[in-house]
């Protein structure tokens, strides 16, 4: 892992660091991940019709930052009738 205090020209690797104006330096990869899975889940949420295999209760755990089901949230997608891919 590296500082900010490089060519800005030279591209970032996977784990360098971006000062922010925040007191504490944080990297930007998981703030980005959940942005764009909100994005995701809206553009899912819109086109298919969801039903899961499983009626039992999903219990959930956190993982690194995010929430992951314990047995999969395995679902059925089903494309909504008059909605293009």
């Amino acid at each position: 892992m590296r500082n900010w205090d490089h060519d800005p020209i030279e591209p970032l690797g996977t784990f360098d660091w971006i000062r922010s104006a925040s007191a504490t330096d944080r990297a930007w990869g998981g703030w980005f991940a959940l942005a764009e899975m909100t994005t995701v889940v809206g553009v899912v949420l819109r086109r298919f019709d969801l039903e899961a295999v499983d009626l039992r209760p999903e219990a959930h755990s956190m993982h690194h930052s995010t929430f992951a089901s314990r047995r999969g949230c395995e679902v059925i997608a089903t494309p909504r009738a008059g909605i293009a891919s």
